[in-house]
């Protein structure tokens, strides 16, 4: 998988000024970033964010150098940021295929409109990106160093369908994501015992059949940093019931696994690969391995 793009002049950067390269541009803001967020799970406001495709789009955007070019060629003076006008235009030709100067004025009025109400705020609280509003518009000025942790999920953006017109490599398909939404699948990460299961499931001596038992002990000990058969009763309690009662059957509903709950028997389904390819690294205090 390519590294994400993550041009200079929008780095958020934890440096001071005195030693970036960009400090005498004064619009460029210089925050702190908390580099444990790479090694983190998803978290479900993270998974909240993700789930909008335009969110998605906003920042592959902003963060792969292939697309960020369809910005820079709309841009005077990109060395300042991407405006929300242009970030609406490029969005729009990709939701709709077409080229930039081909989109209607509804069509930009649609994606400008949500872009300044809706995703460029919730994309700022959450700290993906920083932008500016001023007399003269509103300008995307900084994208975080942690969106690098959701690069294979912004990857699943480009479709064959919806990719964005004037890039030149075409995005290869490797899995079937014809019955499940990639939204769907964000959502089913968006919780750390679920992050957990798709973990022990695909590890390499793990067999594709996989006992409940086994799944409760070694998800209990790695939630409470312990070794097999060192938690309490009430922590492997509280494990069995999440897995039985909820997030094994959201995996089954949507043929992640098949769950047979009667036998106590968990196997990996038709989209397993699929949710599994999107999981990001998981932090060390669980000690997966």
């Amino acid at each position: 998988m390519v590294s994400p793009y993550i041009p200079t002049k929008l780095l958020i950067s934890s440096t001071d000024n005195s030693s970036n390269t960009y400090a005498d541009q004064e619009r460029i803001k210089l925050i702190p970033s908390d580099k444990k967020h790479l090694s983190a799970p998803l978290t479900e406001d993270e998974a909240e964010i993700l789930k909008s495709s335009r969110r998605r789009k906003v920042l592959k955007l902003l963060t792969d150098e292939k697309y960020t070019k369809i910005l820079e060629r709309l841009e005077d003076d990109f060395q300042h940021g991407f405006s929300a006008q242009n970030l609406a235009m490029a969005v729009s030709a990709w939701e709709n295929n077409k080229e930039v100067d081909l989109i209607t004025e509804q069509e930009y009025n649609s994606a400008h409109s949500t872009l300044l109400q809706d995703h460029l705020p919730r994309l700022e609280n959450d700290n993906f990106i920083d932008y500016e509003s001023s007399d003269n518009g509103t300008r995307v000025l900084g994208v975080s160093p942690h969106v690098e942790k959701f690069d294979t999920i912004l990857d699943y953006e480009l479709t064959s369908s919806d990719l964005l017109p004037g890039t030149e490599d075409k995005y290869k398909e490797t899995l079937d994501w014809s019955g499940l939404e990639v939204d769907d699948a964000i959502e089913l990460l968006a919780n750390d015992r679920r992050q957990g299961v798709l973990h022990y499931m695909r590890k390499d001596d793990v067999d594709d059949l996989v006992r409940f038992d086994g799944l409760c002990d070694q998800l209990t000990a790695w939630e409470t940093n312990s070794e097999l058969g060192e938690y309490s009763s009430d922590e492997r309690l509280s494990v069995y019931t999440g897995l039985k009662q909820f997030h094994l059957p959201k995996l089954d509903d949507h043929s992640v696994i098949d769950y047979d709950t009667d036998r106590g028997i968990i196997r990996k389904d038709i989209y397993f690969e699929n949710v599994v390819e999107l999981v990001p690294d998981y932090p060390s205090i669980l000690q997966f391995d």
